[in-house]
């Protein structure tokens, strides 16, 4: 009896342990050793910068006041993370996708300025309300169902972007360059101070321009 009792905890024990190394795999398939966990990983107030980030999926992860400076990130998909607070200043982004994240307060100044071509990035359901855009290169980039309410938009590219189904209405577009920028249900409202009802709505690139000309003389 003690020698099968024996046989059955060891050969638990080696079950286990080969579960526990399937469930590590799985992680660092997902997500790389980069991430202390497949969801919910608190990386609150952690310094990312200079990272590069590559084939990851990301979920329900906490990167509040994280730091991403000249970060790079490729091929990942993000989905219900908060970036609140967080710096993105320089990041580089290349095939990413963010879902239902929120970059409430986060700091994207000249975010993938040395990306010269940006390609297939979308932003979906996300939340950019109070960001800082500071100079950022958003060309090419698609945004789907997202808020962008007192955004600091100044000397940004939104070149040929499309905006589907989005709340605009940033408090400085000085300089900021919406060339070809589809505005499909995305009226921008634009709020020098305070959100006032009777400014007018610029439902697409061309009736901006001379807002901006005005702004930017």
């Amino acid at each position: 009896m003690k020698n099968k009792g024996l046989l059955f905890f060891l050969t638990m024990t080696i079950l286990m342990s080969n579960n526990l190394s399937a469930k590590q795999k799985d992680r660092e398939s997902l997500l790389g050793s980069l991430w202390p966990a497949l969801t919910k990983g608190d990386l609150k107030d952690e310094d990312l910068s200079n990272k590069t980030i590559l084939n990851k999926k990301v979920l329900f992860s906490n990167f509040d006041c994280a730091n991403l400076k000249e970060a790079e990130l490729k091929d990942c998909y993000f989905f219900w993370d908060n970036f609140i607070n967080a710096s993105l200043k320089k990041t580089i982004v290349q095939n990413v996708t963010f879902e239902l994240c929120d970059f409430e307060r986060a700091k994207f100044i000249k975010f993938n300025k040395k990306n010269e071509i940006p390609e297939n990035i979308k932003f979906i359901s996300c939340v950019f309300n109070n960001a800082n855009m500071t100079n950022a290169n958003f060309e090419n980039v698609i945004f789907q169902n997202c808020d962008f309410i007192a955004v600091d938009m100044s000397g940004a590219n939104f070149k040929n972007c499309k905006f589907i189904n989005c709340t605009i209405r940033p408090t400085s577009i000085n300089n900021t360059c919406f060339d070809g920028a589809e505005l499909d249900c995305s009226p921008i409202i634009y709020v020098n101070k305070e959100f006032d009802a009777s400014l007018p709505a610029y439902k697409n690139a061309n009736e901006l321009k001379d807002l901006l000309a005005d702004i930017n003389n």
